[in-house]
């Protein structure tokens, strides 16, 4: 894996929003993670660990799922 800059970085994961939810839906995600202030690692920990799960045992359920949904172009 290569090391983007910022810029490239921002281009990416603006693509892969756009393309999984939309521009309208993305710009609601943005406004809605700028709004309030918070520890953005202890959210990332917290928010999908309804079941005990580690952000990795998550990434792996994620990865077995994606291969029988379409991929954006800029997810590849």
């Amino acid at each position: 894996m290569t090391t983007r800059t910022d810029s490239e970085l921002k281009t990416y994961y603006f693509n892969a929003l756009v393309g999984l939810v939309g521009h309208v839906d993305m710009e609601r995600f943005i406004v809605l993670m700028n709004r309030e202030p918070r520890d953005y690692t202890k959210w990332r920990e917290t928010q999908f660990n309804e079941d005990g799960e580690s952000i990795y045992e998550l990434a792996e359920k994620i990865k077995a799922y994606t291969p029988h949904r379409r991929r954006h172009p800029a997810m590849a």
